[in-house]
């Protein structure tokens, strides 16, 4: 189970990092008009990533709920690991970095 989880965090990463140089473009747009690419990019590839990266961040939430718990700082994991994550997939305007 620990080997599928780290071989699909891995993949999500080399997805990730093969993505970036496609947003870039959009990033330096104007924030008054988004493209077609940007908003069909971000629906097809950011949106269904950012998804699972939220899914897989409650998953590690969870499971280390209790080592965070005895170091007093689950708001911090809970953040970082479940709230930007679904901030960056379900709160931003569809097409907007």
């Amino acid at each position: 189970m620990m080997k599928l989880m780290r071989r699909f965090t891995t993949l999500l990463l080399v997805a990730a990092l093969l993505t970036a140089p496609i947003t870039a473009p959009a990033m330096e747009m104007s924030s008054s008009r988004v493209s077609d690419a940007s908003v069909a990019g971000d629906f097809l590839l950011c949106r269904p990533l950012g998804f699972a990266a939220t899914i897989i961040g409650s998953t590690l939430f969870i499971v280390s709920l209790p080592f965070s718990a005895m170091g007093d700082n689950v708001g911090q994991i809970a953040s970082t690991l479940v709230v930007e994550p679904a901030r960056f997939t379900f709160t931003r305007p569809l097409g907007q970095f």
